[in-house]
């Protein structure tokens, strides 16, 4: 058996570092000034194994966060789920690459958004988009 949430949360920071916007690991900072950004959650994983090659199916949550001043109608944040999207998975078939893991395939299981309201003159919104993964190593 294998580690794999290292390689699998490196992978994702690679591939959303490009887009422009503050990548973080776990949770945001308490000072975090950008009106948009991005938080890459743990990875949970159950063996997938069989006698012929070692396996796993994973989930790894990412989550674009936006605040606006006064109203916030997420266009902006759709407009950057669509950018990670597309950093994830480009296309039917293709997937991101990792050091020492394969990844197999790639899906979007779950995608939603969630307002949170106003604190401070701020609305909040967050986009939560769920992708699993088969691993082979």
């Amino acid at each position: 058996m294998k580690d794999i949430s290292n390689p699998l949360i490196k992978a994702y920071y690679d591939a959303l570092t490009p887009l422009g916007y503050p990548v973080y690991e776990g949770e945001e900072p308490d000072d975090e000034l950008a009106k948009m950004y991005i938080v890459i959650s743990d990875v949970s994983s159950t063996d997938a194994s069989a006698k012929s090659n070692n396996a796993h199916n994973a989930n790894i949550q990412v989550t674009i966060n936006s605040w606006e001043v006064k109203y916030n109608n997420s266009k902006s944040l759709n407009t950057v789920a669509g950018l990670v999207l597309t950093a994830i998975k480009p296309g039917p078939v293709s997937t991101l690459t990792a050091t020492g893991i394969g990844i197999v395939t790639t899906t979007l299981q779950n995608d939603n958004t969630t307002a949170y309201g106003k604190l401070s003159g701020r609305v909040y919104i967050s986009r939560n988009l769920i992708f699993s993964h088969l691993i082979s190593y």
